[in-house]
């Protein structure tokens, strides 16, 4: 399991309000396994606790939870 959290120097100032973008903390999980020696499977959750957050000063909000299937063959 993955815990992010936004350093202070990523604290900005909306413009124009003085309003600070608060801090937050994103939890995401990942699993993977290899099923045979060429087959591998993965699947993840970003965004577990489907937080609201943004990472610019325009405050464009970022996607909520988001769900990943990753599928790797080789030969």
């Amino acid at each position: 399991m993955l815990v992010y959290e936004r350093p202070c120097y990523h604290c900005f100032t909306r413009l124009g309000t003085g309003a600070v973008i608060p801090r937050f903390y994103l939890v995401s999980i990942k699993l993977s396994s290899e099923l045979t020696e060429h087959i591998s499977l993965s699947v993840g959750i970003e965004n577990l606790l489907d937080t609201n957050y943004s990472l610019d000063s325009a405050y464009l909000a970022m996607p909520g939870r988001t769900f990943q299937v990753g599928f790797k063959a080789t030969y």
